[in-house]
């Protein structure tokens, strides 16, 4: 699978690529956010760091837990990304570089990856879990087109097809027009999407570039997991993530409020933010909202218009699993 074009002279600048924004502190207890190598930020993504396939040099280690492992990864600074295997405990830490680390830590073991990266994302697969992290924590890159909640809708665009652009370039293209609200790159073609959230054609076009309309006004981006595109928002907004699917680590929820009668995904993602114990919101079949904690036990109270309900498990980190009609937020604190 082709990966991004990447310029040599990039290889090192571009770790303010990688996916994050800043891991809430209540789902990891007293110890507060992560962070990787004083970049200030991290988000998890569920399935393994990859870039449309491909992945960099890393070392391979063994933690016994995905907290155990993130929190360990801290210390290694060449650090781009993460990733827990929660079957056989293996936690790879991952460079941008193809190379083999040469500098991995003791008891770790070091390995050549498929290709020099420029970022990672998680791509989904179930049992692993992906946390990256960049100096400028307001950009979340996910794979996938650009789409809001039923999977198709999407504001107008300015788009550029083809000529072998750079992921790099459409990502600042995106963030030089004070109305983008995502940039949506694909890789086989180097074609480039700068999106707002209204229906309507962006008013200025730029040379080269065509305005099109879009299908629905929207409220936020998130990648839809669909192959060969990935989906650069948030950057106006960097306390929050979103991410399409229920909140969830490894199938295991932990316990929650619930309302059957929340009408819009914005009123659950507030509903949380005022709410102090939740770590996540999940929004889900057009009215429910599910505010979660990451104990096992049901929420000892709840706002009202909510009911307590016990989880499956308790949970270190949630993480959207990908389900087409569900988004789950994370990292408002």
């Amino acid at each position: 699978m082709q990966g991004v074009r990447l310029r040599p002279s990039e290889i090192g600048a571009w770790t303010v690529l990688v996916c994050s924004i800043c891991c809430t502190a209540g789902a990891l207890g007293s110890k507060g956010p992560l962070t990787f190598g004083g970049s200030g930020g991290t988000s998890a993504f569920q399935g393994r760091c990859r870039q449309f396939g491909v992945f960099g040099g890393h070392c391979l280690c063994f933690k016994q837990s995905v907290t155990e492992c993130f929190e360990f990864a801290q210390a290694w600074l060449p650090l781009a990304s993460v990733e827990y295997e929660s079957a056989n405990h293996f936690c790879y830490l991952y460079h941008l570089s193809a190379k083999a680390p040469l500098d991995c830590p003791q008891d770790c073991a070091a390995e050549i990856g498929l290709e020099t990266v420029q970022f990672y994302a998680g791509d989904l697969s179930s049992g692993f879990m992906c946390m990256a992290s960049i100096a400028n924590t307001k950009r979340t890159i996910q794979s996938g087109r650009c789409r809001e909640l039923d999977g198709d809708a999407s504001g107008g665009q300015l788009y550029k097809d083809g000529g072998g652009m750079f992921a790099s370039d459409c990502f600042a293209r995106a963030e030089e027009r004070l109305t983008t609200a995502a940039g949506q790159y694909r890789s086989s073609t180097g074609s480039c999407g700068i999106k707002v959230l209204w229906q309507e054609k962006p008013s200025e076009v730029l040379q080269g570039w065509v305005a099109a309309e879009g299908t629905a006004d929207v409220s936020f981006y998130v990648g839809n997991g669909e192959a060969d595109y990935v989906c650069m928002s948030s950057w106006g907004s960097s306390q929050r993530v979103v991410q399409q699917g229920l909140c969830r680590q490894d199938g295991i929820y932990g316990g929650f409020c619930l309302s059957e009668s929340v009408l819009t995904v914005a009123r659950c993602f507030l509903d949380a933010q005022m709410w102090s114990p939740a770590v996540a919101a999940q929004f889900w079949n057009v009215d429910a909202c599910a505010l979660l904690i990451a104990s096992k036990d049901a929420p000892a109270q709840c706002p009202n218009g909510y009911a307590p309900r016990t989880g499956n498990g308790d949970v270190e980190i949630y993480a959207g699993n990908g389900d087409a009609k569900s988004f789950c937020m994370t990292s408002w604190v």
